[in-house]
């Protein structure tokens, strides 16, 4: 069995963290489609200025903690069933 909160915390600091990055370099035209699609996602994520950056960071979190929650569920409910 996985331990879905340690996957879910996982995902979430990971998935925060690259789009905070990903909110950085993008100023200089690097990634910028990637984040512009990421920008129509996430309300409020922009790369203007630290409130936007933040944005993107707790964003990204959120959707990287529901994935690994539900990755977790899924795994261990799939798990359960008998072949």
């Amino acid at each position: 069995m996985i331990q879905t909160i340690r996957l879910s915390l996982t995902l979430a600091i990971i998935w925060g963290i690259n789009m905070f990055l990903l909110s950085f370099i993008s100023r200089s035209n690097y990634g910028g489609v990637i984040f512009r699609a990421m920008q129509n996602a996430y309300p409020g994520c922009g790369n203007k200025d630290i409130q936007g950056q933040l944005m993107c960071l707790i964003m990204g979190s959120l959707d990287g903690f529901s994935l690994g929650l539900m990755i977790g569920l899924i795994y261990n409910a799939l798990k359960m069933i008998k072949y």
